[in-house]
Formats: C-alpha cells, structure tokens, sequence
C-alpha cells in the first residue's frame, strides 16, 4: 500500500494546507491509499466553501481535474492523524513565528514529529508500506524511511501549467523544489545528447497550448523581475536567504533604471507605485516577452523565460537551475530538452499508483521518457535513444497540428463557399421578386384607376344619402317638438304612443346613419370591397350578402383598437407587483427573444406613463394605469373577492388579456368578456434564473405567501412543532430567492381549499432548484406535466405531507438527486410560456410566422398522425371534444390572429409544416367541433387503406365539405365496399380532413398577409390550388356540431347547416349527372363496335 504524507499544521494560516492534493490522490487512485494528515483534510466540502477556500470552487476541480470526495470515497481509505500537540511544541520551539516553524519542517529533523511518523508507519500488525509520497521536503519523514528501507517520492505542480502549457508535474526522489535530483539525471545520460540539434522554437511549440506570437528577439530593454508568494515554501527553504525585497535590491543593485516588478497573482500585498515600473500583464508570457533580462529566486517564471530565449539569472535553489551551466546554446537547448520530457512528468501521472510504482522500479532514462511522451499522446516503440523519442514525439505533434489546421482551413473554405452561395441566392432571389413586384404595382395601379373612379361616383351617391337622412332626422325632431309643445298633447293619449314610435324610428334612422359611415370609411380604406360585394350579390343573394357584410364590419372595427403595436427601438415597460415579478421577468425574457427591448417597473413613473403599449400583472392592484395596456389576469376564479365590476371593466378596457389558468378564462367568458380579448398563457420553467451555487441548509421546511388564514395556520402549526420553519411574508426577489436557497423544503398549502394549482409559486421555486412538496389542486388533471416533478399530497391531508416531508428530509443524496432529475426534466420538456405568449405576438401581428415557428415551434411535436385543432381559450369545445375523442387525436392548440380565419390559416400552415419536418407520409387534422358519425372510423379505415394503394397519386380526403363550390368538376368515383369515394377538384371544408405529403409545400406556401377573406381563407386558398386531386364521400364522411359556436366568425355553427345540406344535394347532382355521362358515352362506344 502506498503512504500519502500531506502537510498536517497551518503553518500559513490555513487548516489542510494541501487540501487540493489530498483531493487529486482521492480521485485518480482507484485502491486504497494511507494518508499521514490532520483531522481538518476529512472536514466537509461545505465547510470549505463556508471558509472560502479556492480548492472547492468548480472552476478549480476543472482546472485541476478531480472531483469532491463523498463518505464512500472516505470510507476506501485509510487515515492517521498527527496530534496538534505537535505543532503547539513546534511554535514553541521557533518563538511563536509559524513561518519559522514551516521552514523547520521543510530543512531540519525534528524529534517529536519523527516518533509521531514511527508510530503512524508501523503500528502493529500492519505491514510497511511500499512507498511513501509527499508533495514538501521533510527531512524527519526522509530520516524514518530511509531508517526502515523506504523510499520517498516528491511530487508538486509543476513549472508549466494550464491554459497557457501542457499540465506538467515534479516526480523526484531526493526532493522537491529544492535537493533535487534533476542535474544528477542529466549528467549520467549527457553523452546520448552529443551531436543532437534540438530547435528551442520546437520546444516551445511542443508544450506551447495557446495562440501565441512570440519573438525570440527581445524589443525592450526591460529587467523583468518576478516576485513570489511571501510564505511559498521555494521562498522559506529554498532561495539561498533571499526574499523579495533583497531581489528587488539585487536587481537594482546591477540595473538602474529598466526594471519591470511583476507581483505574484497570489500575494496577499500590492505594489507601491514608486520609480519602479510594475507590470500589469494578463499573464507571465507576456510579461516576459516585455524584458530581455529574467531575474529571480526560483520562480517557474525562470523556466519560462528559458523556453523563451531570454537570458535568465537564478538566485535560489531550483530544479532548472543547471541549465543555465550549458557552456553553448545547443547544449543548453539539450539540457532544457531533457527537463522538460525527461524529469517533468504529465500531471496526472504524478498522482497515478501505476506510474509511481513503475518509477519505483528503477527504469532507465529511456523507459521514462517513453512513459511521459505516451502520456501526451504519442508512441515512440520504434525509438532507441533520447534523442530520436524526442524528435519523433516533436515531429508527430507537428504533423497533429498540421492535420488540425488543414481541417480548420477546409471547414473555413466550406462555411464561406456556402455563404457565398446564400448570398449569391438571396440577390437573385430578390432581384426576381422586384421585378414580379414591379410587374404587380403596374397591375394594381391600373386597377386602382378604375376602381377610384367608381369610389368617387359612390362616395358622392352616399354623402347625398347621408346627407338626406340627416335631414330627415332633423325634419322628425322639429315635427316631435311641435307636437309635444303644443296644449293638446296633456289630453292626446295616442300621440304620446306615437311619440314612442318616432323616438324609435330616430334611432334607427341614426343607426342606419352611423352604419352608412362605416360603411364608407371601409369603402375607402379598401376599394375593391365594391367589386367582392357584387360577386357576393351575384352568386349568393343580397340578404346572405348583407349579413356577411355585417360580420367583416364587426371584425374589422374589433381589430381596430391592434393598431397600437409595440416597439423594437423604445422599452416596453412591465408594471408589475414585486410578487409577480416571476411572471414579469417571463414576459420580459420573451419580449426581448422576439427582438423588443423590456424593462420592470413597480409604479407609475413620477412623470406619468409613456403613450406605448404597457403590460400590467395584477391591474387591479393599481390606482393609476397606463392609457394602453395588457393585463395579465393572475386572481383565482375560484374566490369572487377581487371580481367586482371596477375589476371586469379594467379588464374590458385593455389592448388584451393574458391568464394563466382555462378554468380563470371560462369564467371570464361568463362574466361577458370576449373569447376575442382573452389569451391563454401558462406560467413554466424559467433555465438558469439566478445563481445555481448551493448554500448551506439553514431550514427544514419553508412557506412563503400569505399565512394568515385559518387553513394554512393548521398546516403551519402541525408542520413548525416538528421541523426548523421559516415562514416568510412580504419578501420578494433576490432577498426571497436567498431564502428559498436556504432551505431543504419548500411547502405549497393552498389560501381556499378548492384553489388552483399556485404556479407562479411552484415554477419560480423549480427556476431555482428547489425542493417541493404541495397539496394536489381542483385543476390538477391540467398539471400532469408535474406528477413527477411536485410531490402532491391530498388536498387537506395535513399528516400525508408531514409524511412526505419526513421521507425528503432523510436523506441530502435523495434531495440532491430528485433536485438535478427536475432540473433535466424541465430543460427537456416544452416551454408553454414561451409558445403560447409568442403564439399572442403572432395573433396581435408584433412577428410573423416564420418568426413565431423559429421562436417556438419546437415546443411542439407530434406523437401521432392524428391531430385535433382547436383553441384552449375555447374551453366549452375543448371539455366537448375531448368526449368524443375515442381514437386518439392529439389536441393542438391553434394559432390566434386578431381576425380569426388567418388564425386559422396559421394553425394549418404550422400543423403541415411541423408534419413535413417530421417526415409523415400523411396526416389527419379535425376541428374541434367535428361530429363524429357511429361508423366513421370503420369507413375511415377502408378510405385509407384504400389511399394507401395510391401512393402519391392523391392530395385531400375531405371528410365534409360545407361549401362546395358550383364550379366543382367530378374526375372519377372509386366503389368501396357499400359507398363511393369521388375524386372532385375543389373544396371549401377543413371540418376534418386527411392530407397527403404530396399537398404539404402548398400548404406551406400559403400567405398570411394577404388578407382578402373572399380569396385567401386557408380552404379557399386551398381550393385554388391547380392540379389538386381532393377525394370526398357521398353521403360525408362526418358532421358539424350545430350547437357549438364558430371560433373562426363568431356565431352558431347552425348557420352552416343550410349550405351543408346545399353541399350535399349539390355534389348528388353532379355524381348523378357524371354516371349519366359515362353510361351514355359506354353506350354509344358499344353501339358503334
């Protein structure tokens, strides 16, 4: 077994003074290890991070490459400890000057500490060890071993470390920084170094890790002079009595004016500004690249400067000092060559038990060096001298770095003919599309000639209209007054009924006034409404006409008050509570993904709200609002308390709402606002917010809210008997999340006992790696993405989660692992903020699809061909669907637009696209107003098995069709077994339909900016596609549920009942009339044969 000697005493100060050895040796060895140490080594690595130690910081374990020891890693190995009696008697002894008594272990015996290492080496019955190894000179240990047989290995880091170099370490026999054994290697194998040429300049490319520019010829006239760490043992033990200052002096002593003081980045003292330069470099290479003189006590900045051609003087005892006792440059580059492959050793072969006891045995020079230079990478099996191992190595990691920047060099070359080609792309891409658009604006202005003309023409007929009905109010009114004026009205009965009559017939005829306004402020804002109009008049009648008319007008003045938009140049403000701010920095963080700058404000500003569009969380809690705003509805429904009607009409007057909850939006809806007005926004995961480091547990169980009602007042009262509580009020941001930190637990009890899930709560605890036990909730079915993240206990089960509580305090491993399994999950699982707050941008035109879909379009994939559109705010048709939804139509929920049928639009172009990049062949999309028939699924399936046989050789299965066009041409009907499929060329119809791969592009290809509702709904768009093979049944396939409203136009789907049965009749006629065809023309082919 291997004996690990660490330095047991604080000399400097510090218990465990080579805590980050001690670490390194628990994480390479993979035997048991006997470690001479104090007590203070096996403290825990959160009393180390308590005290600041740089050893346990994760930047260090990475850098230094081990990991923290766990009690089972303890538990491998064994420990003596040197009682602190010692190091009492060795202050004692050295006048109370710990630094004193440090140097006294590194350069003398000492009797006590010698009978304290006999008796840790050789109790009883246990064996000797093989070896031992410290990382100090300690003359005592040295004396013990040598008295029994033993050798010792000294190992440190060493001279050339990370990131600038190749990680190197110290691996002597004799000592370490000082009494080495390094000239005395070199000089018995010197002979096998004559007639070799070794390059400095390979040399330094070998162990050279970084990007760097160095010139050998030094351009400054500056004497560099490197300080060290005051309490350093190379300093204490090993300078020859030098220390800084009488470096300093030496330096000045032989150069006058050009010194340039470099302090150790370590040293617990600054530097004066006096005449003296002191340098400020990044890092010792550039330093050194500064000066053209090195001077130092024994520095590994010395090496440095070596391997950098300068000339370097070394005042101290050191390991490299022989190489300046070259009497030529070659011979100097040899001996620098062997130091650097031969003595130094790839860090972590010094703490391998392998590699130390493959030094035991004594191998020669070449053994080693073959070792070390297998070590960084590169076989030398072939070689048979030092020499040539060093240059084979030299040459192999050349021809590395070659091989590497030719891949570097391709890559490049490849990435910028691909730019190029994009480039190139995007300018005739672009070209083309202005030319088509010249072409179009050439077009459109000779239309809009015409079209001018005949607005002026009308815009004159209407104003004499508006103007004789405004007469004729006038008229009326004068009449009324007369009538009422005069003595005969207190005994005319009937005309105080015929009063009632004219009043009545004046608001009409000021409707019909303010309707003919709107009329003609539509008319102007887009002329060809004229043209659409008198098509519409034409194939459908004037009564369906007008009423149609009335619906756009309704939409289009609906959507007026989305004119405001928000701003990608000026901040758009949250105002918030500061127990939202959770939700605020969610807004904030999706605003600025979509490219608009956003800021949190708790009040208004002392010079009044901006003209811009705000967000307001918890609007109601504000005296002041902004003129514009979206509010963010955050009250549970389930109490009325907040509900009165000041709160509805603040909500009535925003831009928007946005809730987290479909239970909350129902009862919006019921309260009279519009399903147009209301947005669902989920609360989710926020990565990465805030600091992820682990402070010490301080609390078992913490509570944060509002504690003073009676059912959380039990709960609490139950949970503080038993566990340290901490319960927090009117805490919020940093202050709250460094308590949140601080405890092992937090609880979630509900305010009323059928309340919602707390998700603001829950999501901002999981955003900051806590630990949550929670009652279920009344909506607990909408939370099933939690079930293994939460643990929820009964609602009302006070002794359920004291039992849960118990089992999460038993154990910190089972804590910490079910903490880093929620943080995995959670990356992993879609973000429902983020999709549907950017689904909300989209439907208030802020971004545009491509936008929305590359923003996030990947919280969505589908796991079925088989999808069900609908939207969640709907809640009446999604409770109504999921009914029915007996085979598994995975619910998608729907893009918004602000005008419903390009949300709809929207939804298709997202479903396909998603669809195609998931490489279906094909796939089935309903709307969630479908009916489905008993037998639907059975034909279904023989549709499409019988589709299958066809390849590609088909685009649509329209299971209805509610608008069949009268243009509508039958190219074929396929018999299945007891009904038809009929192959037709349009469709107006997207109730539930079957989409082949083949029609995804065109799809795709639809245009939300073109808003021409006559031309561009999705299924007209559809429909206006060339070449396109729709299939449908005679009778259809499925129904539309009369009772249901219309998200799309907003009323009863029963008014689609009359052009559904029309559709019907219709496609009858034409099957009629194509058989009557085909029989006919068979005849006659049989009657001329």
């Amino acid at each position: 077994m291997l004996t690990i000697f660490l330095p047991p005493f604080p000399f400097r100060g510090v218990e465990a003074p080579y805590l980050w050895v001690f670490y390194k040796f628990l994480h390479e060895s993979k035997e048991t290890l006997h470690f001479l140490i104090s007590p203070s080594y096996l403290q825990t690595t959160q009393h180390f991070e308590e005290n600041q130690r740089w050893e346990v910081e994760i930047a260090s374990c990475k850098h230094l490459t081990y990991s923290f020891p766990s009690e089972a890693t303890f538990a491998k190995h064994r420990f003596s400890h040197f009682n602190d009696d010692i190091f009492t008697q060795l202050m004692s002894l050295s006048g109370n000057n710990p630094i004193l008594a440090f140097k006294r272990l590194l350069t003398e015996r000492i009797p006590l500490l010698e009978k304290a290492i006999e008796g840790m080496l050789f109790p009883a019955g246990q064996e000797a060890p093989e070896a031992i190894v410290t990382c100090i000179n300690c003359p005592s240990l040295e004396a013990v071993a040598k008295a029994n047989g033993i050798r010792v290995v000294h190992i440190e880091l060493g001279p050339l470390r990370a990131p600038n170099y190749r990680w190197t370490a110290y691996f002597d026999f004799t000592g370490v920084n000082g009494n080495t054994e390094a000239e005395s290697r070199y000089l018995n194998i010197e002979s096998e170094f004559d007639n070799c040429v070794i390059a400095i300049e390979n040399l330094r490319e070998f162990f050279l890790t970084c990007d760097y520019h160095f010139s050998p010829i030094a351009t400054c006239s500056n004497i560099g002079v490197p300080l060290q760490v005051e309490d350093d043992s190379n300093l204490i033990a090993y300078s020859n009595d030098h220390d800084n200052n009488s470096l300093i002096a030496y330096a000045k002593f032989i150069e006058k004016k050009n010194l340039l003081i470099r302090a150790h980045p370590n040293s617990v003292f600054g530097l004066k500004n006096t005449d003296i330069k002191i340098d400020n470099s990044p890092n010792s290479i550039e330093f050194i690249e500064k000066c053209k003189e090195i001077i130092t006590i024994n520095s590994s900045v010395g090496l440095e400067a070596l391997l950098f051609e300068r000339k370097t003087t070394i005042l101290g005892d050191s390991s490299f000092s022989f190489i300046n006792k070259a009497k030529s440059d070659l011979e100097k580059n040899n001996r620098l060559a062997f130091y650097l492959f031969c003595y130094l050793t790839p860090f972590n072969m010094a703490f391998d038990p392998a590699y130390i006891r493959f030094r035991l045995k004594n191998p020669s020079e070449i053994e080693i060096l073959k070792w070390n230079m297998g070590a960084y990478g590169y076989a030398s099996d072939k070689q048979n001298s030092l020499a040539e191992i060093i240059h084979n190595g030299i040459t192999l990691h050349m021809m590395e770095k070659i091989k590497q920047l030719r891949t570097q060099m391709t890559e490049e070359l490849s990435q910028l003919n691909l730019e190029h080609k994009r480039i190139l792309s995007e300018q005739q891409q672009a070209l083309y599309e202005q030319q088509k658009k010249l072409e179009e604006n050439q077009r459109t202005a000779e239309a809009h000639k015409k079209t001018i003309d005949n607005q002026n023409n009308l815009a004159r007929n209407n104003a004499l209209i508006v103007e004789q009905l405004e007469r004729t109010i006038r008229d009326e009114r004068a009449y009324l007054d007369t009538i009422l004026s005069s003595s005969s009205w207190k005994i005319t009965k009937p005309l105080r009924y015929s009063r009632r009559i004219i009043t009545s017939l004046m608001r009409r005829i000021q409707a019909y006034a303010r309707q003919t306004k709107r009329i003609l402020s539509t008319i102007k804002s887009d002329p060809k409404i004229l043209l659409r109009a008198l098509r519409h008049i034409n194939e459908n009648g004037f009564k369906a006409t007008l009423r149609r008319s009335t619906q756009n007008l309704e939409v289009n003045f609906a959507t007026s008050r989305y004119d405001l938009k928000l701003s990608k140049q000026d901040t758009t403000y949250i105002l918030t509570t500061k127990h939202c701010i959770f939700v605020a920095e969610l807004i904030k963080r999706n605003l600025e993904k979509a490219g608009f700058p956003a800021g949190i404000i708790f009040e208004a500003p002392a010079t009044g709200f901006e003209s811009s569009l705000h967000f307001v969380i918890c609007p109601q809690i504000f005296t002041t609002l902004p003129g514009t705003y979206i509010a963010f509805q955050m009250e549970q429904s389930v109490s009325s308390r907040w509900f009165d009607e000041n709160y509805l009409r603040t909500l009535e007057n925003a831009y928007a709402i946005l809730d987290y909850s479909t239970i909350n939006i129902q009862f919006l809806q019921d309260k009279g606002l519009s399903l147009k007005q209301i947005n669902y926004a989920p609360i989710s995961y926020i990565p990465e917010y805030g600091a992820t480091t682990q402070k010490q547990k301080e609390y078992d169980v913490l509570f944060y809210g509002d504690a003073n009602n009676e059912r959380r007042k039990e709960y609490l009262a139950a949970i503080q008997k038993k566990y340290k509580t901490k319960l927090i009020g009117n805490v919020f941001g940093e202050e709250l999340y460094d308590e949140i930190s601080k405890a092992k637990i937090i609880v979630n009890i509900h305010y009323y006992e059928g309340a919602l899930l707390e998700t603001t709560r829950i999501y901002e605890c999981l955003s900051r790696d806590a630990l949550i036990v929670s009652e279920s909730s009344s909506d607990i079915s909408n939370h099933k993405n939690l079930e293994n993240i939460i643990d929820f206990t009964e609602i009302g089960d006070i002794d359920g989660m004291m039992s849960r509580i118990d089992y999460w305090l038993s154990s910190d491993t089972l804590r910490e692992e079910k903490t880093a399994s929620n943080r995995k999950a959670l990356l992993a699982a879609p973000n429902d903020f983020e999709y549907y707050f950017q689904r909300f941008l989209l439907a208030t035109d802020h971004i545009n699809f491509d936008t929305f879909y590359d923003l996030a379009g990947h919280n969505i994939e589908f796991q079925t061909d088989y999808i069900c559109l609908g939207l969640p705010e709907s809640t009446v048709r999604k409770k109504d669907f999921d009914k029915d939804n007996k085979v598994g139509f995975q619910y998608f929920p729907g893009l918004r637009h602000n005008v419903g049928w390009i949300g709809c639009g929207l939804s298709y172009k997202f479903i396909l696209r998603k669809a195609h990049e998931q490489k279906f062949k094909d796939i089935t999309i309903c709307e969630d107003d479908v009916e489905f028939f008993s037998d639907w699924k059975e034909r279904f399936d023989q549709i499409h098995e019988h589709l299958k046989t066809k390849g590609q050789n088909w685009d649509i299965f329209a299971g209805l069709i509610a608008n069949l066009h009268a243009d509508t041409n039958i190219k074929a009907i396929d018999k299945l077994d007891g009904f038809e499929l009929i192959h037709i060329d349009k469709m107006v119809s997207m109730v539930l339909n079957t989409y082949n791969a083949s029609v995804f592009p065109k799809v795709m290809k639809w245009n939300e900016n073109f808003r021409d509702p006559y031309k561009n709904t999705i299924d007209r768009f559809i429909e206006d596609q060339t070449n396109i093979d729709v299939i449908t049944t005679a009778p259809f396939l499925v129904g539309h549920k009369e009772e249901l409203t219309s998200t799309l136009w907003g009323f009863k789907n029963s008014q689609y009942t009359d052009l559904i049965a029309a559709s019907t009749k219709l496609l009858q006629e034409k099957v009629s009339a194509f058989k009557a065809r085909n029989d006919k023309a068979l005849t006659e082919n049989r009657s001329n044969s």
